[in-house]
């Protein structure tokens, strides 16, 4: 094989190459691209889940603590659960108080008091 034709092969080769990478650089762009797209639109998630997360603290502590002035099992390990995500999410101290104030009050006890009337 002469040396031209080698040449030759090699720079048509590298002429491919630069082709495959400067698609490759497209596709990463585009990729890139939608991914942060994707992050804008988990934040926005994020922090409507945060807001309803507080909105329902706020919601059952004025429910239980003002209203009835007491609290079954189910709905504090269900507003404890909710509190847990809101705090793992990065929640506000405003809550801390607001789940003292809960945890403190009286447990109905389902065997001596009808507990229908205290669903969250």
């Amino acid at each position: 094989m002469d040396s031209k034709k080698f040449e030759t092969d090699i720079m048509d080769s590298l002429k491919g190459l630069d082709g495959k990478i400067d698609e490759l650089y497209m596709q990463n762009k585009e990729t890139h691209q939608k991914q942060e797209q994707v992050d804008q639109t988990l934040a926005l998630v994020q922090e409507r889940l945060q807001e309803n997360a507080r909105s329902y603290l706020i919601d059952a502590h004025h429910k239980f603590c003002y209203q009835f002035k007491k609290i079954d099992d189910l709905n504090l390990q269900s507003i404890e659960r909710r509190y847990l995500y809101y705090k793992t999410a990065g929640g506000d101290t405003f809550i801390d108080h607001l789940m003292e104030e809960i945890r403190a009050l009286p447990r109905i006890n389902f065997y001596s008091e009808n507990p229908t009337d205290i669903v969250a």
